[in-house]
């Protein structure tokens, strides 16, 4: 069980496991692991994941899911009771990539466990979270082996959990502007998702981070990063929040995209001023609050 012993997180044990308490200043400057006690969890079995979402149809409520299933050429078209049973069937030998968000509000023991986890995060950090929190929510992935997840940034402070499988994690810094530059932030901000692009120029300016049951990784706010399953199935569980700050870089860059004079030039790739980090980032800024 690694360097500490496993504990139920519903019994009251900690979910994080001991570790340097540098590591913990750099929340939302850097990535880093650190280990924690849910590897293997039964909260967290492939199946259960995806009969959860399946009981929660069954009594008429909606559910934030996303699949992709490889070679399956009537999986689109299918409706969303019929693709859960499909992955399902195919996530041990298939290629298929599930993902369930808000799992906290299908379930109270997943919402217990979510908050027990930023309580401890902030506790650890020194950072006053619960007061400055505007939005929280809990993520699972499923994947079978060998399933990659698109180069995509995220505006969250996010902590991926490694609950059973082996999963690499490629993190990049998102100050970097030759890796993230301003307008794919602005098209991010503007609603497309993917609007990170990667390239191969950069893939050695990235962090390798190999993840196995019992670690996660700390991505920091907009950090690029692309995520590939290891040779067997893959569970995966994203805990992560906003703040006030967060709110205020979206609103900003948005702000920023909503009053820019027609036909006006797209700005220059490039490192920020300070002021302009500080207005339109907020990144470094985030420990201040």
């Amino acid at each position: 069980m690694g360097i500490f012993e496993r504990v139920d997180p519903m019994l009251g044990g900690r979910v994080i496991g001991e570790s340097r308490k540098a590591i913990w200043s750099t929340v939302n400057y850097a990535p880093f692991v650190f280990q924690h006690s849910l590897a293997n969890h039964p909260l967290f079995e492939a199946e259960r994941l995806l009969e959860l979402a399946v009981r929660a149809l069954e009594r008429g409520e909606r559910i934030r899911s996303w699949f992709r299933i490889e070679g399956d050429e009537e999986f689109e078209g299918a409706p969303s009771r019929d693709k859960l049973a499909r992955a399902i069937k195919g996530v041990e030998d298939g290629k298929v990539w599930f993902k369930l968000s808000a799992v906290e509000k299908l379930d109270p023991a997943y919402d217990h466990l979510l908050k027990k986890v930023i309580g401890e995060i902030e506790e650890l950090s020194g950072l006053p979270i619960r007061h400055e929190m505007k939005f929280s929510q809990m993520t699972a992935f499923v994947a079978s082996p060998n399933m990659v997840t698109p180069y995509h940034i995220d505006h969250d402070t996010n902590f991926l959990f490694q609950i059973r499988g082996m999963k690499e994690v490629r993190l990049f810094d998102p100050e970097n502007r030759s890796v993230l530059s301003i307008d794919e932030i602005e098209r991010f901000y503007g609603g497309n998702s993917l609007a990170a692009t990667y390239r191969e120029e950069i893939s050695n300016l990235g962090t390798l981070f190999h993840l196995t049951p019992g670690l996660a990784v700390h991505h920091p706010p907009l950090a690029p990063h692309l995520v590939k399953a290891g040779s067997e199935v893959s569970v995966g569980v994203a805990m992560f929040f906003t703040t006030a700050r967060d709110l205020y870089r979206g609103k900003s860059v948005s702000g920023k995209l909503l009053f820019a004079p027609y036909g006006s030039a797209p700005r220059r790739a490039g490192r920020l001023p300070a002021a302009g980090r500080a207005e339109v980032l907020g990144i470094r800024q985030a420990r201040e609050i």
